[in-house]
């Protein structure tokens, strides 16, 4: 079935504005900050991840309530489109443009894909094709198969590929899933092999069918996110002791702890080639927050350290970084609305030539700017691992 997008004026484009941190060094990168808004209706949106051409997809929401609806969008050249007349979330996007995602609806969820307009539903004799979760380059899929066989409540892990669907499961694992593939074919995930028992999964990294269990941070359970070419593995696990959960690098068959920002949890889950990975961490003291990191150069970095507080957003949560160090995630207003962002190093700017909002020069002083926009070296290229 052929399906249009459907492209809203540009009231409902992104405003993107110039921030400056200004003090300590150790502040890390500057960004310019894009609140990519939402579709006509709608009130909040999240990103869930970006291409190395700077293609964002996620989900733009009627509330934030459990009478949310979500609608997949995908955001491209300043504008937000809709996909379809799609309720759901869309999940991935390669450097094509090509993206897949979830239907929801009452009678349960279903996986899809977008080929810059074409739009296909799957479903699967044994078992619904309840997400599709990661594309690749060469447009193979990865997601999670509902139902069937294992039985129903578990998941089984598919990719698909040439319009064939090959299922991912280990011999005597009960439940599988799979999250992102990467240009060699490799998939990451969940893997399951105690019954019904979903807390006690491992990460795992499949190369041509061989699936390597990546263990855990000492605790009972890991899930795997994302990967790169390299093989490099983030995700989340659990530790030995005191209930928490680290997100972890998984490099070189060592698992490595990237820590917190002070609190007693942290999620990884976008990595880009040169090693950079993002996620969620909570902060320090009682009634922790959550704000979204960047782990480079074996240091986690608050990403609110890196926008001005002028903005009046909280970012909670990164979900994806591309190869040219743009960041994708979900903010919070004051009004506990989600915003959907995008990141831009400052350096970037001529290149992609993206729009910039010039603030007033009152709001310039704010931002510790003299005489206009300077230009501004950017020297967050380099990540040499744990």
């Amino acid at each position: 079935m052929f399906v249009r997008r459907r492209v809203f004026p540009q009231l409902f484009s992104a405003l993107t504005v110039l921030v400056l941190i200004s003090g300590s060094a150790t502040a890390g990168p500057l960004y310019y900050l894009t609140d990519l808004g939402t579709l006509p209706g709608d009130t909040s949106s999240s990103a869930r991840a970006i291409s190395n051409n700077g293609t964002v997809v996620g989900a733009s929401m009627t509330n934030t309530g459990p009478s949310s609806v979500a609608h997949p969008f995908i955001y491209s050249n300043g504008q937000m489109s809709a996909i379809g007349n799609l309720t759901g979330t869309a999940n991935a996007v390669n450097d094509m443009g090509q993206v897949v995602g979830t239907i929801t609806s009452s009678s349960g969820r279903q996986g899809f894909s977008d080929d810059n307009g074409t739009i296909t539903q799957f479903s699967q004799s044994n078992g619904s094709i309840g997400n599709t979760q990661g594309i690749n380059n060469a447009g193979q899929i990865v997601g999670n198969l509902d139902g069937g066989n294992p039985p129903i409540g578990t998941t089984q892990a598919f990719s698909l590929g040439g319009g064939q669907v090959q299922t991912l499961q280990p011999q005597g694992s009960w439940s599988t899933s799979a999250t992102a593939i990467n240009s060699s074919g490799q998939v990451v995930g969940t893997m399951n092999n105690l019954g019904f028992d979903f807390g006690l999964g491992h990460a795992y990294l499949a190369t041509n069918g061989n699936f390597r269990d990546l263990g855990t941070l000492g605790g009972l359970y890991s899930q795997a996110t994302a990967l790169n070419d390299s093989g490099q593995v983030v995700g989340s696990s659990s530790l030995l002791t005191g209930g928490y959960t680290h997100a972890f690098l998984y490099n070189g068959g060592v698992m490595h702890d990237l820590g917190t920002l002070g609190g007693g949890n942290s999620w990884a889950f976008g990595i880009n080639s040169l090693g950079q990975v993002v996620g969620s961490a909570q902060t320090a003291g009682i009634g922790a927050a959550q704000h979204a990191f960047l782990y480079t150069s074996g240091t986690m970095l608050d990403l609110n350290t890196m926008i001005s507080s002028q903005l009046g957003l909280t970012l909670v949560g990164a979900s994806g970084i591309n190869d040219l160090g743009q960041i994708v995630g979900t903010a919070i207003d004051a009004h506990g609305n989600s915003h959907a962002f995008l990141l831009t190093p400052p350096d970037l700017i001529p290149v992609l030539g993206s729009p910039v909002f010039v603030p007033e020069p009152s709001t310039l002083a704010l931002f510790g700017i003299v005489g206009g926009a300077a230009a501004v070296r950017w020297g967050r290229r380099k990540r040499q691992g744990c």
